[in-house]
């Protein structure tokens, strides 16, 4: 990869079945339910979880919470970063096996849309080791184009945490937020077409942390 030592070797993940990859799907689900339900729901006349940044304001659950509750927030943020540690101390790579975003997207969009267009692991493999053909083309365009709206609808949706829903999706938010989705929708279809496990291992600082502490040394 341009800027990187060492040559990159493309990950074809094999499509299995069983008892843990049932456990993800239900997994993933509650954290799509999440994603792209959460800033539908309205309690007491606000969205259920909004930053509003020029505000300064955090809606949580009917609650709103100003700079003054800084403190709350520090609390939740260390108590959600110590579970992290301790439950991956114990259990391993909870987080980046059922929880990690990049995980959940590329599991349950990337992989299956790939799989969709391309088939399955040996005819993906074969199919990239040969020459550009039509065949190989139009099915490229096919899987990136979905890729694309796909990313778009991510960024939407992570852009809805911040400006209301109803707001962004009617077309009424500011120039601003469009813009950031368009830049957040930018970085996804980077990573969803080609970026993909390069993520773990030169951005994410957690699985720095996880390598020392899953070694008994």
């Amino acid at each position: 990869m341009l800027g990187f030592a060492g040559t990159r070797n493309w990950v074809y993940v094999q499509h299995v079945q069983g008892r843990f990859q049932r456990i993800r799907r239900w997994t993933f689900f509650g954290l799509h339910v999440i994603l792209f339900g959460l800033p539908w729901l309205v309690v007491n006349g606000n969205p259920a979880l909004l930053f509003d940044l020029p505000g300064r304001r955090l809606f949580a659950f009917g609650a709103t919470f100003t700079p003054n509750d800084t403190i709350l927030l520090l609390i939740v943020l260390l108590s959600a970063a110590f579970s992290l540690f301790f439950f991956t101390s114990l259990f391993g790579r909870l987080w980046c096996g059922y929880a990690c975003p990049q995980t959940v997207l590329l599991e349950s969009w990337v992989r299956p849309v790939e799989r969709w267009f391309e088939g399955e692991r040996t005819t993906r493999i074969r199919r990239d080791s040969g020459p550009w053909t039509f065949d190989r083309a139009w099915r490229k365009a096919g899987k990136w184009s979905v890729f694309a709206l796909a990313a778009v609808v991510v960024a939407g949706s992570f852009m809805s945490f911040f400006v209301p829903a109803r707001e962004l999706w009617a077309g009424q938010g500011g120039t601003v937020a469009y813009s950031l989705v368009g830049i957040f929708a930018a970085g996804w279809f980077l990573d969803f077409a080609w970026f993909r496990e390069q993520f773990c291992n030169y951005l994410c600082p957690y699985a720095r942390f996880q390598s020392a502490m899953v070694d008994d040394q």
